[in-house]
């Protein structure tokens, strides 16, 4: 409603209306503000909501709540939602050792080939799972994240050292404009359930491997669909990969499609996994990744297309795909948040 009002009186500023004219609807916008701003919202007890707000990328929760399928059973967990699309989870109990889903364990795990006082690149803070886990692995890191709440979020609420030190920028445009070079960069960077299409095309891919050093690796988290029309995106994603001249293997986590999450691993060699080796207490380590591997013969990339900055489309081929994730955190979260 308020919307709708904004732009009437907009229109009616433009078509140069009088201020006789025009103050009836003013008034109006003024009162429907006042009636929104003062309406609260009614939360399920279910679920604590620790902060809340609203901005250019959408509205951000930090909620509690128990966390029977989450990690580990009878846990308190608590999770920074982005438009109540859950983006991380953290035991509360526990809060250092908090690869909750596997894909925030097969990561750590990936990237410990790796030796220490490696140099890696994070772009998506998110609740800080992952900076937690460089840590852990002895890597030098940098992150740079575009929600500048994320930083204050995470400090606050998620155990992160309040010394990081968080680049607030887009992702791209700090990898065009830093002279840095890494060993690793990391594209975890949903928001909600929606994965920023600019970062993915040939030209941007291309950016990346001018910042990484010989050897390097970039990871991308993605949807785990890669099959059928719903995979037509990451075929298209893992084909892009493949003409910006990566040498590009895909780790798929443990389940069916509609639940797990693809890794892109781009690099100019293919890796053997074999010595990976990562592990948090009381989760159960992933030391088996070149099991996870996707058979790359199995990849019809003749049915997907290469993505480029000047046809941006990338949005419209996961529109479904996104869909799927949206309606799955829907049935949990916004239909079990609120109360009447």
């Amino acid at each position: 409603l308020n919307g709708l009002l904004v732009g009437i009186a907009t229109l009616l500023v433009l078509l140069n209306k009088s201020v006789a004219q025009t103050a009836p609807l003013v008034l109006l916008l003024f009162g429907s503000f006042l009636l929104t701003s003062f309406s609260s919202k009614k939360y399920n007890p279910r679920f604590v909501v620790l902060e809340e707000s609203d901005g250019l990328l959408g509205n951000i929760k930090i909620v509690e709540h128990y966390a029977e399928w989450y990690g580990r059973p009878g846990d308190i967990g608590r999770g920074v939602m982005v438009n109540n699309t859950m983006q991380s989870f953290m035991d509360t109990e526990d809060p250092e050792n908090s690869s909750i889903w596997a894909w925030s364990n097969i990561i750590p795990t990936i990237l410990s080939i790796y030796p220490k006082d490696s140099k890696a690149l994070l772009c998506g803070l998110g609740g800080g799972t992952i900076v937690k886990q460089l840590s852990r692995l002895q890597f030098e890191y940098d992150v740079v994240e575009l929600d500048k709440r994320m930083e204050y979020y995470c400090k606050k609420y998620f155990n992160i050292d309040q010394s990081l030190k968080v680049h607030t920028d887009d992702a791209r445009h700090h990898i065009k404009t830093m002279p840095e070079k890494y060993d690793i960069i990391i594209f975890d960077t949903f928001l909600s359930e929606s994965a920023p299409e600019h970062l993915l095309t040939k030209e941007a891919f291309m950016d990346v491997k001018d910042k990484l050093n010989p050897e390097g690796l970039l990871l991308i988290n993605f949807y785990g669909f890669l099959s059928g029309e719903m995979g037509y995106s990451s075929r298209s994603v893992y084909k892009t990969l493949l003409d910006a001249g990566f040498k590009t293997e895909i780790i798929a986590t443990p389940g069916d499609e509609e639940n797990r999450n693809l890794l892109f691993i781009a690099s100019d060699k293919y890796h053997d996994f074999s010595n990976a080796s990562y592990k948090e207490p009381g989760v159960r380590p992933f030391n088996y990744l070149n099991d996870l591997k996707v058979d790359q013969n199995s990849i019809n990339i003749f049915e997907a297309e290469s993505l480029r900055d000047n046809n941006p489309k990338l949005a419209k081929l996961y529109a479904k795909p996104a869909k799927s994730w949206k309606v799955a955190y829907n049935d949990y979260y916004t239909k079990n948040l609120y109360v009447d």
